[in-house]
């Protein structure tokens, strides 16, 4: 399935429902009954290619979302001295022991 943009998939769903209405106003009454298996197929087809534009669509944001810098960020990750008045630990670093 080839990727749309919103609005190809807009102009594409407009012209799936002007085929639609165009074919139904041309039709006996007694191909109506078939006619309406094959509309709702048609529909049917258009919202999986909504469903699909709207999940590129989610996946893309994401995406830049990821690849965005981050402000301020390595600040933010690195560790901080602990609040609790125990600084003096923190920055004499971890106490190994041998074992």
């Amino acid at each position: 399935m080839r990727s749309m943009t919103r609005t190809e998939f807009e102009a594409y769903e407009k012209r799936v429902e002007a085929v639609l209405a165009t074919v139904e106003a041309a039709i006996e009454s007694v191909e109506k009954k078939d006619f309406d298996e094959i509309a709702a197929t048609a529909r049917e087809v258009v919202e999986i290619r909504r469903e699909y534009l709207e999940l590129s669509e989610r996946q893309a944001q994401a995406e830049r979302l990821e690849a965005a810098p981050q402000e301020g960020q390595g600040e933010r990750d690195a560790p901080r001295p602990p609040q609790d008045g125990s600084s003096s630990r923190w920055r004499s670093g971890p106490v190994l022991t041998a074992q």
